[in-house]
């Protein structure tokens, strides 16, 4: 894929590349991510406002597959088929243990520093200030790859009167 996708309304905006060549990976994170079942998504979130503050959290991100998408006859495809990864659950089990294999031992350190350098954080984004940076899709075997996905992000205003809904941005892949 070769394109940023992008989502906005009057207050936000999102856009969403996704990274599926390994070579480029490499160039980022000096590992392929595709061998271990791992697709990186550059993600920027903008606050386009003049007096509204927002927050995000990465853990409310979802990645939804549309089944449309799939060929017939395979597996049912629901949420379960990816899960977007936070930075910490890179580090959770074998995941960060299969990446730093991939590479020379020495080169392990650099792995783990540029994966947690270059990913994105839950952030506040005050009037005009953006956040940017990588979050780890996990695919299933039978489902490699992002296409056919929907990646949403819900933002929360930050208000001293009464909570409200989030405000819901989704790409489609």
């Amino acid at each position: 894929t070769d394109k940023l996708i992008t989502s906005a309304d009057k207050d936000l905006s999102v856009g969403a590349y996704v990274m599926d060549d390994p070579a480029e990976q490499r160039t980022y994170f000096d590992v392929s991510l595709t061998q271990s079942g791992i697709t990186p998504l550059w993600i920027s979130v903008s606050n386009l406002s003049m007096d509204r503050k927002f927050w995000f959290d990465i853990g409310e991100m979802t990645l939804s597959a549309d089944k449309a998408h799939f060929a017939s006859g395979s597996a049912s495809v629901n949420d379960g088929a990816a899960t977007v990864l936070g930075i910490a659950d890179l580090f959770a089990g074998t995941i960060v243990l299969s990446l730093i294999s991939q590479s020379m031992l020495s080169k392990s350190s650099n792995v783990k520093k540029n994966l947690v350098d270059r990913g994105l954080n839950s952030h506040t984004l005050g009037p005009g200030q953006s956040a940017s940076g990588f979050v780890y899709v996990r695919r299933d075997k039978a489902h490699s790859g992002v296409a056919g996905c929907t990646l949403t992000l819900a933002a929360h205003e930050i208000a001293s009167a009464a909570a409200s809904a989030p405000i819901l941005l989704s790409v489609s892949f």
